[in-house]
């Protein structure tokens, strides 16, 4: 009995809070009265704030005014498009309220009507009606007992019931003009398709080509093999070469074919092109993915773009001195930006990857190698970013940046600042060869006592020289000046014989046979902290003493041996003479020790000519290959760093020298690779879609990856059984069609607006998304193991996201979205299983109770998460005709 007398209770508060406000729609006006407010006031607290509250009332909702919170009225209301309207308000029957409630601003009843986007493109407004009012005169509380509100069109809308059976009507439940609906959605329909808006160049894609996919992770030269072309798609067998094109981004870019015999695309064959890394559109890395997308295709009504070979220019002019620029940045760790703003899902201030972060507690080394400076100074952009979230701990952070241990300076980045700093360094700070970037936290002191948190980021580091060209574990890019004259350019160290060079601008490739010999770096400085190094190859020797180092590779085998001496005596002859002829010698030094007579003549008889002049605390490197009298090489320096760059030609050398003239009047900008260093590609067949063709249209639209097809061919089925209609979608098709085949959850989007706003009426209404997903994309993070099928957008992340389609700046749904995070086929079986019995169950009570959970993280949000949840348990599930069985668990205060 209690049970039924509850629920009694339950329907007369509903029908009483209902008689309080009378709408009334027409074709040309809406009009709303409110009665007897007063009786259903209460005085709580809510956020620690006095909180004037409209009890049992679905339309209330609150707002801080000053330093309280009242509850104003707030209507939903669908308006016609590009229509005026006026409005006549009353506000009567003003009632003395009797409360303590302490306000020091006085503020006026209001009435206010806030356009707040479109829905399913009809134009939507927020009602917002304060009936309070407060005179800090006498401090006294009113509230105006009843309020009459007209809005009226100039323009009339035809009055239809919006029934619960039309599939539109989930998305204006809420609207209180239901019969206003269908004739503005009428009016929708008939409006001209809009045009999607042309950010990308849609007709890059044809579906009546076939297409290959090719990924690639970095910036290089990238080779793939015809043979994995073919058996990937037999298609492109026997296709005539000169007809084959290759897009990236929608742009068709050079490719060069080698081991062509026939002019026919065989197993035999090699494609090479320019690799790139994916780019973010401000970012050097994608947020979704670490590949850029190629496209191959054939078309024999035009010839495909091509790398042209080098011109033949002769040249005796060696090209010493070329530009490096070079970016260092990896994205391993993320911060979510300014904490009072978590809540947002857009990217916010100081939202993003970054490199590593330094707190007061440590310190960060960066080295970077095998670089010859030809400058006085280098330069080294560095770009911070504070991670503190609270400014009032402290105002900066303080730090020192080393270079080999030497301070190049101390500074200070202000806190919630991204700062990108400059540093010019003198060359006598570096050594060619390894050199190591510290930056330390100095960390905030106040009373002695050490402030935190105090944690800062670096994102990336970029250096930028003049440099003696040289490849890098088998590839080297760099840029020159306009060249006055034809240059031989010298490319040492290089792990193949073949090497292929390719000029970015001039669409220049070259496929070039090395040398053999070994490369020898070596440098030394005792200037501020010692540091000795030696790169053989590609292989690093590094001391950080006053010594005097050794190397020699001995022939004929060219075995590397290296040793340090601290000590200037007759071991160091005894290691020299174990060199036989063809060996190879290098020699740093920047001992405090002066050297002896006997070493020194053991020198002299390899050929120095400048030992004798060495004294303690200088520099001085030495390169020699016994019995090669072409082949002796030395540095000497008192006040800055020693340094030599040299490559030996000799049989039996494990690395490669070329050598490319080039033509004078020209701009270089230069990427060589070995075939060690060649980019991999990743290949991929293609499907053939007609996502943007306006004849489709769907109830609903299926978002997968191709793992969980089946599953989802299954699903739809037995939807398209209840009368839906339903579109599947391959997540890589989207990629394909809005987005250039790169991954991105914009792309989705871009897609989802273009089928919303141009397929045929009615436009689609549901979107489901079949995968699992990961916010952190490219499972950088260490704890990152979920695979990300299909994407969610955002920090928190979103799928709701994807459904505000109609201008792009609100947050009105325009479809409804579900996600079944699948990580495996079966599991979308078992899905569809569970959903059958459902479907299938008796009507039942249970099926009307419901458990809601809230939390938060300060008190405040805590009060407010439990407030909105009590509000959306009365508008929706109690003061309905649902009449919902509720419990709630809520985070303490």
């Amino acid at each position: 009995m209690i049970k039924y007398t509850g629920l009694l209770l339950l329907l007369l508060s509903y029908m009483l809070s209902s008689q309080t406000i009378d709408i009334k729609t027409k074709s040309d006006n809406i009009q709303i009265k409110i009665y007897n407010t007063s009786n259903y006031l209460i005085t709580s607290k809510l956020a620690q704030l006095d909180y004037l509250k409209i009890k049992d009332c679905r339309y209330s909702h609150p707002a801080q005014i000053g330093n309280i919170i009242v509850d104003e009225f707030q209507f939903l209301i669908a308006l016609p498009e590009n229509s005026d309207y006026a409005i006549e308000k009353k506000f009567f029957a003003k009632k003395l309220l009797n409360n303590t409630i302490q306000q020091t601003t006085q503020f006026r009843e209001y009435l206010k009507l806030q356009n707040v986007g479109k829905q399913r493109g009809i134009s939507v407004a927020i009602i917002k009606i304060n009936p309070f009012t407060h005179e800090s005169s006498d401090k006294n509380w009113f509230v105006y007992d009843s309020i009459e509100i007209n809005i009226k069109f100039k323009q009339t809308i035809h009055l239809s019931d919006l029934q619960n059976t039309n599939r539109e009507y989930p998305f204006f439940s809420e609207f209180i003009n239901k019969e206003h609906i269908p004739g503005l959605l009428s009016k929708s329909y008939d409006n001209k398709k809009n045009n999607f808006e042309k950010t990308l160049n849609e007709l890059w894609y044809n579906p009546n080509r076939k297409y290959l996919k090719l990924l690639t992770k970095s910036d290089g030269i990238a080779k793939v093999s015809a043979r994995n072309l073919i058996n990937i798609d037999p298609y492109f067998e026997r296709k005539e070469l000169k007809y084959l094109h290759l897009l990236h981004k929608g742009i068709e870019v050079p490719l060069m074919i080698l081991s062509d015999d026939d002019g026919f695309l065989n197993s035999e064959d090699e494609i090479f092109f320019l690799s790139h890394r994916a780019e973010g559109d401000t970012t050097w890395y994608d947020n979704y993915t670490d590949y850029s997308a190629f496209y191959l295709y054939y078309d024999d009504k035009s010839q495909g773009l091509r790398f042209n070979n080098f011109p033949e220019a002769p040249s005796t002019q060696i090209l010493d001195k070329v530009r490096l620029k070079k970016h260092f940045e990896y994205d391993t760790v993320y911060f979510h930006g300014d904490f009072s703003l978590q809540w947002d899902i857009e990217n916010i201030h100081r939202e993003g990857w970054f490199w590593f972060d330094i707190n007061s507690e440590n310190k960060k080394q960066f080295s970077f190698d095998f670089i010859n400076y030809l400058t006085d100074t280098i330069d080294i952009d560095v770009n911070m970013l504070s991670l503190n979230w609270n400014k009032s701990s402290i105002s900066k952070h303080n730090f020192s940046v080393l270079l080999n241990k030497d301070t190049i300076s101390s500074s200070y980045l202000d806190t919630g600042k991204i700062v990108k700093f400059n540093y010019k360094i003198p060359i006598k700070n570096a050594i060619t060869g390894k050199n190591d970037l510290t930056i330390i936290n100095k960390g905030n002191f106040s009373s002695n006592e050490k402030q935190i948190p105090d944690i800062f980021a670096i994102d990336y580091i970029e250096l930028s020289s003049k440099i003696k060209p040289m490849a890098i574990y088998g590839k080297s890019a760099f840029y020159s000046e306009l060249l006055q004259e034809n240059k031989k350019l010298i490319l040492p160290n290089f792990k193949t014989k073949d090497v292929f060079i390719l000029d970015k601008t001039l669409n220049l490739f070259s496929n070039l046979s090395g040398i053999e010999g070994t490369n020898i770096i070596a440098g030394t400085k005792n200037q501020g902290s010692p540091k000795s190094s030696f790169i053989i190859n590609d292989s690093i020797f590094s001391n950080e003493q006053y010594s005097l180092d050794i190397i020699i590779l001995k022939s004929p085998d060219f075995k590397i041996e290296y040793k340090s001496f601290l000590e200037l005596n007759n071991q160091v002859l005894d290691f020299l003479n174990t060199a036989n002829t063809g060996s190879i010698i290098a020699v740093t030094y920047n001992s405090n020790k002066q050297i002896p007579q006997n070493i020194i003549s053991k020198f002299q008889s390899l050929g120095s000519s400048s030992i004798s002049q060495v004294s303690p605390d200088d520099a001085w490197v030495f390169i020699r290959q016994v019995g090669n009298e072409g082949a002796i090489f030395e540095n000497h320096s008192k006040n800055s760093s020693a340094n030599l760059s040299e490559f030996i030609k000799h049989n039996n050398g494990k690395s490669f020298v070329v050598e490319k003239n080039l033509l004078a009047n020209n701009y270089y900008d230069i990427i060589a690779s070995d075939l060690s260093a060649l980019e991999e590609v990743i290949i991929q067949p293609v499907n053939t879609t007609f996502l943007r063709n306006e004849d489709n249209q769907a109830d609903a639209i299926y978002i997968t990856h191709s793992n969980f097809k089946t599953g989802a061919d299954s699903l739809a089925d037995y939807q398209k059984s209840k009368g839906y209609k339903i579109k599947i979608i391959d997540i890589e098709d989207i990629y394909k069609e809005f987005n250039y085949g790169n991954k991105s959850a914009h792309a989705i989007k871009n897609f989802l607006r273009y089928a919303y706003k141009n397929w045929e009426k009615p436009a689609p209404q549901f979107l489901l998304l079949i995968g699992d997903a990961n916010w952190d994309c490219r499972n950088h993070l260490a704890n990152s193991i979920n695979v990300d099928y299909v994407p969610t957008y955002g920090w928190p992340v979103s799928d709701y996201w994807y459904t505000c389609l109609d201008n792009g700046i609100d947050y009105l749904h325009d479809m409804f979205v579900g996600r079944i995070p699948v990580t495996q086929n079966s599991q979308v079986i078992y899905y569809l299983n569970k959903l059958k019995e459902y479907d299938n169950a008796p009507k039942m009570p249970w099926m009307k109770k419901f458990l809601s959970l809230t939390g938060g993280g300060i008190n405040g949000e805590k009060e407010i998460f439990k407030e909105n949840m009590d509000g959306i348990l009365y508008s929706h599930w109690i003061d309905t005709p649902f009449s919902g069985d509720t419990m709630v668990g809520a985070k303490k205060k």
